[in-house]
């Protein structure tokens, strides 16, 4: 069953209030959530690391899809309307994609850590 979290986002001095549905299911983490208007699903793994991400905004017509695996993001979908695949060599640091990495730091109680954050696929 999935367990909602809440999480305040301090970016200078903008206060976000973010909400996250959560579930543990095959020995990873699900996140889901939704920030104005895009959906963001999540799936979050050893060391509540990201491993996957998709995003899907109809408005700016944006469906993708993100995944590490073996150190390769893959990166598929559309992005503004434009289709997108490619792949990309990951600096062997963790990955933590932004609510992601709230989760991870709610989840690990607060501890901080060096990490890689993709922010767009155009990276």
């Amino acid at each position: 069953m999935a367990q909602e979290r809440n999480y305040i986002s301090t970016c200078g001095k903008t206060k976000t209030a973010i909400k996250w549905t959560e579930e543990h299911k095959d020995g990873k983490i699900y996140l889901h959530t939704v920030q104005g208007g895009e959906k963001h699903e999540y799936i979050l793994g050893n060391g509540y690391k990201t491993e996957s991400w998709k995003i899907v905004n109809t408005s700016s017509n944006t469906n993708l899809s993100i995944r590490l695996n073996n150190g390769i993001y893959s990166i598929s979908g559309k992005f503004n309307g434009k289709h997108i695949s490619k792949t990309v060599k990951s600096k062997g640091k963790p990955w933590y994609q932004n609510i992601a990495y709230n989760a991870g730091l709610t989840l690990k109680n607060g501890e901080s850590v060096e990490y890689e954050c993709f922010f767009a696929p155009t990276t």
